[in-house]
């Protein structure tokens, strides 16, 4: 991934993250005013996690701290925010999360938008696309 387009996506995660932190600020005088939150933010192995270690980076110039922790699948980031383990999770797209919300019936919702890494269709049999005839199987 080249360099611009790490600090595009970090700057969109920045944002997302840091208005998610401001969110997660209380109003009260019930704590100290000099605490620090730290999130614990989802990703999974690869791009996602290389660009939020970047993130976390940029985010800890700005006084927030950003716990990457890393899943080597789809579905345990969901379970883990769900469950209170997570503050945060960026692995996926929204049809993906609607439809694991639904299936699931998980308590999270969309804060923002994410990185989205581009999708293809691989084949050892077709070279061409135009070449898979209607009501073919494909996985």
């Amino acid at each position: 991934m080249n360099a611009t387009v790490k600090k595009l996506f970090a700057a969109v995660l920045i944002t997302t993250t840091c208005l998610f932190a401001a969110g997660c600020g209380s109003s009260s005088n019930s704590g100290a005013s000099g605490d620090k939150k730290e999130i614990k933010m989802g990703v999974t192995a690869g791009p996602h996690a290389e660009v939020m270690e970047e993130v976390a980076k940029e985010a800890a110039k700005q006084g927030i701290t950003i716990k990457v922790v890393e899943f080597n699948d789809y579905v345990q980031p969901n379970k883990a925010l769900a469950e209170g383990d997570l503050d945060m999770n960026s692995m996926q797209h929204q049809p993906y999360m609607d439809n694991v919300v639904k299936k699931q019936g998980l308590k999270i919702t969309s804060i923002g938008k994410t990185i989205i890494l581009p999708m293809a269709v691989y084949s050892h049999k077709f070279k061409n696309i135009k070449d898979v005839t209607d009501g073919a199987k494909v996985t």
